[in-house]
């Protein structure tokens, strides 16, 4: 599980997520889940998670 930072986070839900890697440790991924999309315009901004 990686994340965008080096924190723990909550998706909608109160579900919580903790990284075990950062997005700059790895080079690409196969599936991209994106848990508690609620705020999807602000993740389909992020330059890191398009890229």
């Amino acid at each position: 599980m990686l994340t965008i930072g080096d924190r723990p986070v909550t998706a909608y839900g109160g579900i919580g997520l903790v990284p075990s890697h950062g997005i700059e440790d790895i080079d690409s991924l196969d599936v991209l889940v994106v848990p508690g999309a609620i705020a999807i315009d602000r993740v389909i901004g992020t330059p890191e998670i398009i890229d």
